[in-house]
C-alpha cells in the first residue's frame, strides 16, 4: 500500500510529466510563431544590415541570430531557453549591445522588441 508521502509524489511526478509533454508539443507552434515574426518585418531587417552603419558588426550578428532562432526545430524546451533566453541575458537582446549599435530614434528598435517578445524572451 502507498503511503501518503508516495501517493503525492506518484502525483507531482505525473503532472511535471503531462506539462513537459504539453511543452513538446507547443514548440512547433512557437517556431511558426518566431518565422511569421520575421517574415513581417522582413524588409527592415534587410534594410538595417546594407551598406556601412553604425554598429554593422552586431546588426549582422543580430540579423543571423535571429534568422537561426526562427528556423531551429527545437527538441526540447531547455534547448529552445539556452537560444532564446531571457530578455536582457544573451547578447542578441543585451541592451548595451543594441544601444550601440542603433539610435535612439531607429525605426529597428520597434522591431527589436517585438522579435524579441513573439521570440517569448518575456515567457521565463
Amino acid at each position: 500500500m502507498e503511503t501518503p508521502e508516495q501517493r503525492a509524489e506518484r502525483i507531482f511526478k505525473e503532472d511535471e510529466e503531462k506539462w513537459e509533454e504539453e511543452q513538446i508539443q507547443q514548440l512547433p507552434f512557437r517556431r511558426l510563431k518566431r518565422i511569421a515574426v520575421l517574415k513581417k518585418h522582413r524588409e527592415i531587417l534587410d534594410a538595417s544590415i546594407v551598406g556601412k552603419q553604425k554598429g554593422i558588426r552586431f546588426r549582422k550578428f543580430f540579423y543571423s541570430y535571429v534568422n537561426m532562432v526562427a528556423q531551429k526545430v527545437f527538441e526540447s524546451e531547455d534547448q529552445e531557453y539556452s537560444y532564446v533566453g531571457k530578455a536582457g541575458r544573451l547578447r542578441y537582446t543585451d541592451n548595451e549591445e543594441l544601444m550601440g549599435a542603433y539610435k535612439k530614434g531607429d525605426p529597428m528598435l520597434p522591431v527589436i522588441g517585438e522579435i524579441i517578445h513573439e521570440f517569448g524572451c518575456f515567457d521565463y
